[in-house]
């Protein structure tokens, strides 16, 4: 992740523009090229019509499908809605601040009640609309709003403000941007190296069976990969190393949103080292969060059905879960499986986004906020403005499924690591919502109970951005140290 220097900013953006303008660049070369204007060389000429055919005849087909609206799970039940509604309002610890939030900076003052009814009803219904007058959905909402109301200390005026609108993230539009076939290159460069490196540091790739799933294809993953081996799952490939160790347990890694495994390649070596021999490693890889062209993402179910399918090829009975930024998400939802539950042994959470998801920090930041910064223009470009990457938030992203609630870590050991000064997350209130208050200085905070074998250790790096604890070594050992402690405790 970048900084925040102003030649940094310069730089980043003078990227973005420059990778921005290939396919526009090409079009118009392709036009006088065609036109009798210019004369260029055949292959230069080849180049110039591929990315513009890539542009037209994939693109923008390709964008009208992301952009249909999003299929929601199932409405839970009435009790279930009310207990979440009020679990909400315990933790909002600054209720101007959360409504402006989630209606993109408007003054308290400016939000009508049926502009709260409208919001609430997607929030806890998964309703484009307010109910119907009359209708018992109308009158479980109307009752929110009163909460909502009795939490603010004031009453919303009547009516609707056509001024403010509100976020909501499976409604609103899924803002995306074309990425070159040069581009796309890049990323099937970098997931070579990242290949090989993983390959060489005793990892063993299980690819899916077709090589033609997502765009770069992936020919250079029969070079890592064991003739005749290949994942149960699907749709998931994954890097494997054999566990032999009868007194430790495996580690699981669930990788965040950005170009595939290439991140944390230092950090599994390590961790492999760390750990010790014996301990098995399972680095999923999931093409969706990866700058790549490929199939939607699953529901949760059926992510944690193909998990499941890993887990039992390889007799995996107990883990360590790791999970980073959206792969906390992911982590959410095996922990939520009623099978795979079971199974965490322990659980290690880095730059989560799932804790307080009821805040408005975590939308707003990804798919809202105007960049300034050159990490804020780093997360936009090539991540918040993927296609696939952008489609995942906007239309797979249902906060109620993927948010996680203190009281869930119970029962086991737990590590959660946070950086002060991360882009995405409020970091300081999830600090503040783990430890109840009872740390004396941001740190490190540990709280142990032996006698239910349950543990809650916080790390906090108060100078990094997010992500930024797996760019160098030194960053990384506590963070390496604490999962590889996990795994070496007894069965």
């Amino acid at each position: 992740m970048l900084g925040t220097s102003f030649a940094e900013l310069v730089l980043v953006r003078v990227g973005t523009i420059a990778l921005s303008a290939i396919t526009p660049a090409c079009a118009l070369c392709a036009i006088l090229s065609f036109a009798g204007f210019v004369n260029f060389p055949l292959l230069l000429t080849t180049y110039f019509w591929a990315e513009t055919l890539f542009y037209v005849c994939w693109y923008l087909p390709w964008k009208r499908r992301l952009e249909k609206p999003a299929i929601h799970p199932p409405q839970r039940p009435h009790n279930e809605r009310q207990a979440l509604v009020n679990q909400c309002l315990s933790t909002i610890t600054a209720p101007e601040q959360y409504l402006s939030g989630w209606f993109h900076g408007a003054t308290v003052s400016s939000i009508h009640r049926e502009n709260l009814a409208e919001f609430l009803s997607w929030a806890f219904l998964d309703l484009d609309q307010v109910p119907p007058r009359g209708s018992e959905e109308a009158a479980e909402v109307d009752a929110y709003v009163r909460q909502f109301e009795e939490m603010l200390g004031t009453t919303l005026r009547s009516g609707y403000n056509p001024l403010v609108k509100s976020l909501r993230l499976t409604l609103d539009p899924v803002k995306m941007m074309h990425r070159s076939l040069v581009l796309y290159g890049v990323v099937g460069l970098v997931d070579f190296f990242t290949t090989m490196r993983l390959r060489m540091g005793g990892l063993i790739l299980f690819p899916t069976k077709s090589w033609r799933a997502s765009f770069p294809i992936r020919l250079h993953a029969v070079l890592a990969s064991d003739w005749g081996k290949r994942s149960p799952s699907k749709d998931f490939s994954y890097w494997y190393r054999p566990h032999t160790a009868k007194d430790k347990v495996p580690i699981v890694f669930l990788h965040g949103l950005g170009i595939g495994l290439h991140p944390y390649v230092g950090f599994l070596h390590e961790l492999a080292k760390e750990a010790g021999e014996g301990v098995g490693i399972v680095a999923v890889e999931i093409m969706a969060l990866s700058m790549r062209i490929c199939r939607d993402p699953m529901r949760a179910s059926e992510f944690s059905s193909q998990m499941l399918q890993i887990l039992n090829h390889h007799n995996i009975t107990k883990f360590v879960l790791a999970g980073h930024s959206y792969g906390t998400v992911i982590s959410t939802h095996l922990l939520h499986c009623p099978i795979i539950g079971p199974r965490i042994d322990s659980l290690v959470l880095i730059d989560p986004i799932t804790f307080l998801l009821h805040l408005p920090n975590v939308a707003y930041n990804f798919t809202c906020r105007v960049p300034r910064s050159a990490n804020q223009v780093q997360l936009d470009y090539f991540a918040a403005k993927d296609p696939a990457i952008s489609h995942t938030i906007c239309r797979h992203f249902f906060w109620r499924e993927n948010i996680l609630w203190k009281e869930e870590l119970r029962g086991r050991k737990c590590a959660v690591v946070l950086s002060g000064r991360d882009l995405l997350v409020d970091s300081e209130s999830v600090w503040e919502y783990l430890t109840e208050g009872q740390a004396q200085e941001m740190d490190v905070f540990s709280r142990e109970d032996a006698a239910k074998r349950e543990e809650l250790t916080v790390l906090w790096y108060g100078d990094l951005d997010h992500a930024q604890v797996f760019e160098r070594r030194k960053r990384r050992e506590r963070l390496v140290v604490t999962v590889a402690r996990f795994a070496k405790a007894q069965v």
